[in-house]
């Protein structure tokens, strides 16, 4: 941001814009062509002061006017862009991303997309939610607290639980945008009708991060189901979650008969 008002406050007080304006004037002027930037006309007149034979006062106020309102008419604009620009960047830099999820468990592929969104926007909030249709092995808490361990050098990242309508939570957190993973092309359509409920009922965009290939095909709710079922080889679900959640996971494994 800094560098674009910087480069349309150079512009509007540098010699391109200067140079533009005599030349406009040296068409009111009859001038032929520039001098060192300046037209034969603007030179003449400027020369003229200091000669006894130089035009009347009045004239040279008239010049000197209408190189004031020349000069105004191709600056503003350019003041008008820059405060633009600043207003849209300041805008930008305020916006609060929410990134959704009920993170049973909480996996690399999370975790990854937390991060990029985090070097995006700067302000992130983790928002750990409850499915009703599905048997939660973590408490909101232990989400909670998992994701912040994880996730504790990063300054602009807010971890909170919530209960309820994501489109509720957004609202209540000052949210604009809401964030979401893609893996495939079923994440695709399954996300675009809520993106679209999103836009039309809370006004409220959706912003799609692809899923990278080495977690393209991570599910949580796969991860769930082995630990549910036994879990024998639970040691390599090490690709799919971090060490610590897959500490927690080995807590939760069903006892053998």
């Amino acid at each position: 941001m800094g560098s674009g008002v910087s480069t349309v406050k150079a512009m509007c007080r540098g010699r391109a814009v200067r140079t533009a304006v005599f030349r406009l004037i040296g068409v009111f002027d009859g001038a032929t062509g520039p001098q060192d930037g300046i037209p034969a006309g603007v030179r003449a007149r400027r020369d003229s002061r200091t000669s006894v034979n130089g035009p009347p006062a009045r004239r040279g106020h008239v010049a000197r006017v209408i190189r004031f309102l020349c000069f105004r008419a191709l600056v503003w604009p350019l003041r008008l862009i820059a405060g633009r620009e600043v207003l849209v960047m300041h805008n930008a830099n305020h916006t609060i991303a929410v990134f959704p999820g009920t993170f049973d468990p909480v996996t690399i592929g999370h975790v990854d997309l937390i991060r990029r969104a985090a070097a995006i926007f700067p302000r992130v909030i983790v928002g750990v939610g409850e499915n009703p249709t599905k048997t939660q092995m973590f408490s909101p808490e232990e989400r909670v607290g998992m994701i912040r361990e994880l996730l504790h050098d990063l300054p602009n990242v807010i971890v909170r639980s919530y209960t309820g309508l994501t489109m509720q939570f957004v609202k209540e957190v000052n949210g604009k945008v809401i964030l979401r993973g893609i893996r495939d092309t079923v994440d695709l359509r399954d996300e675009l009708q809520f993106a679209n409920a999103n836009l039309i009922v809370g006004d409220v965009e959706t912003v799609f991060l692809m899923a990278t290939d080495q977690h393209a095909l991570t599910s949580s709710t796969l991860i769930k189901q082995i630990v549910e079922l036994g879990g024998a080889h639970i040691e390599r679900l090490s690709h799919l979650v971090p060490p610590a959640v897959l500490n927690r996971l080995k807590s939760r494994l069903r006892p053998k008969a």
